[in-house]
């Protein structure tokens, strides 16, 4: 494909990856994984972080915890990657518009494919523990009723706020692809 104001091939291979747990303790998990050739460059931006319903600091410390391991182990600086994440999304601060915040976010320059991948198969290590600490809590009522309304909010930055929603439709892509690939299987409005 030729990106809208470059004047030569991009090949763009991607993975997106939400998940909706039906319990509210358990976090939603939303990254996405790219592989990108063009010019002679292989690059591998990407994006992932994990969403509470329930938020729990123990949880964000050891996601954060995580993270951080991997960027030292690759002599990366997690903080700036952190701070790509929030760049992404255009978010002023953690914790608030998506996720907690302590995900990581590679830039469309990045190169690193190993850190990358690393980052990756760590973050996804340490959300499936999550899932594993989290699935067997009960849920009450006002429990259930945060989730509906996170979800709501989902749905309406998705189709509202995204840069990324907004900018694939401009590109032609069917918005019903994204509703696929981004929204969660039950909301109630």
């Amino acid at each position: 494909m030729t990106i809208p104001g470059r004047d030569y091939q991009s090949t763009i291979q991607w993975v997106g990856i939400q998940t909706f747990p039906r319990n509210p303790h358990v976090p939603i998990f939303m990254g996405v994984f790219e592989h990108v050739s063009e010019q002679g460059l292989e690059r591998c931006p990407g994006f992932f972080d994990v969403y509470p319903t329930i938020a729990y600091d123990e949880d964000r410390d050891f996601i954060k915890q995580k993270m951080e391991a991997v960027t030292k182990k690759h002599g990366r600086i997690y903080s700036d990657l952190q701070q790509g994440y929030l760049k992404m999304f255009e978010l002023k601060e953690a914790r608030s518009g998506i996720g907690y915040g302590v995900g990581i976010a590679f830039g469309p320059e990045e190169e690193n494919a190993a850190c990358f991948e690393d980052a990756a198969q760590e973050i996804y290590a340490a959300y499936f523990q999550l899932v594993d600490k989290r699935k067997d809590l009960k849920a009450s009522a006002d429990d259930i009723i945060r989730m509906q309304e996170q979800r709501r909010e989902w749905v309406r930055y998705t189709f509202m706020d995204n840069r990324f929603f907004k900018g694939g439709v401009a590109l032609g892509v069917p918005p019903e692809a994204f509703m696929i690939h981004m929204l969660p299987p039950t909301v109630c409005f």
